[in-house]
């Protein structure tokens, strides 16, 4: 008897929301066309969406063995987690390594 795999719908379709809200928000990328140009540009973007998440993750204080967060705290976490999720997203597709026909 084998146990099925049942996703966590509620946090999946949390994290869909949020990240189409993001890519509502900043619009989408400018690609020029050349793949290089292109793959530097996100790469600085993806420096900077790191840089922020890791700004989020400093302001956080621990209090005794648990970690507490603030709900501003807590939603600063997610826009920053969300907006490193998107630019990944974004280098994929720009490399092409979401297209089903590309071989790698």
């Amino acid at each position: 008897m084998s146990t099925e795999i049942v996703p966590p719908r509620e946090a999946i379709i949390d994290l869909a929301f949020l990240l189409e809200k993001h890519i509502q928000e900043v619009g989408d990328i400018n690609c020029s066309g050349d793949q290089v140009m292109d793959l530097h540009l996100l790469k600085r973007e993806l420096k900077e969406q790191k840089e922020q998440l890791e700004h989020a993750l400093n302001r956080i204080h621990l209090q005794g063995i648990y970690l507490v967060m603030t709900k501003p705290q807590k939603a600063a976490l997610r826009e920053s987690a969300v907006a490193l999720i998107a630019t990944c997203m974004h280098i994929l597709g720009v490399t092409c390594l979401l297209d089903p026909e590309m071989e790698i």
